[in-house]
């Protein structure tokens, strides 16, 4: 799991007068949407985290508490301590220079096949790309998949399919795996949105993506949901690869 403290001082720094852990485990949750912990659990660990960091390294901590009418310190409520000039601060790390796209639809590729087989899918790269990037096979299934790889925009992550490709591979075996990758203030996060080709037919035929000579798909992340194209909510496609069979 990444640094969750990292993740809670990134969403401190927007609420300046600070945040109960209850309230900054729900708001990490909803930014950060793969994390794989229920509410609870993350809260729980956020409070060690903090209230060990702010006991130990005292003026150093990056987080601070807030005292109450008695001059005790509030529980469980912290906010991200302002360091003087001559103290350290927090440094957001600069987005790294993005490669060609060939690079990046390449390692979209290979991020994808190591996700497959981590899940014990015995996957390859296709020698030749025809409009399937990589066969994958479990359970004496065979499946064609589709990698699409977009970075983060202001307008969120677009994708593109050209559509006499995606005809002749339409049929039910075909998945598109579109990655979406963002950077969150010092790392990369990827997120997988994972559409059969059946579900992009229905997109298609119900007005949600426009048929023309290629099928644009924009994602866009609003309030904690996944949209496509803004019209309807895939929020439920998102890292399903359990989908894939």
């Amino acid at each position: 799991m990444p640094d969750i403290a990292e993740m809670a001082l990134e969403i401190l720094h927007e609420h300046s007068t600070g945040l109960h852990v209850d309230d900054l485990s729900l708001m990490i949750l909803e930014k950060y949407q793969n994390l794989q912990i229920d509410a609870d659990s993350l809260s729980s660990k956020l409070s060690n985290k903090l209230s060990t960091e702010f006991r130990t390294k005292k003026t150093k901590s990056r987080f601070s508490k807030i005292k109450n009418k008695q001059g005790t310190f509030k529980k469980g409520i912290y906010k991200a301590r302002k360091f003087k000039s001559s103290e350290a601060k927090h440094v957001s790390i600069k987005i790294p220079e993005a490669p060609s796209s060939n690079f990046v639809g390449c390692a979209g590729e290979h991020a994808v096949l190591s996700e497959l087989l981590f899940r014990g899918y015995n996957a390859a790269v296709m020698t030749v790309d025809e409009g399937i990037d990589l066969v994958a096979s479990k359970n004496n299934r065979y499946f064609h998949i589709q990698v699409k790889t977009s970075s983060e925009t202001a307008n969120g992550f677009s994708f593109s399919v050209k559509k006499h490709i995606f005809d002749n591979n339409d049929q039910g075996i075909t998945f598109y795996v579109l990655l979406c990758r963002r950077f969150m203030n010092s790392y990369f996060q990827h997120d997988y949105v994972i559409l059969p080709s059946s579900v992009i037919g229905t997109f298609i035929n119900t007005g949600v993506i426009n048929e023309s000579a290629s099928i644009s798909l924009r994602v866009s992340i609003e309030h904690g949901k996944f949209m496509l194209n803004k019209k309807v909510d895939i929020s439920r496609y998102i890292n399903n690869f359990d989908s894939v069979k």
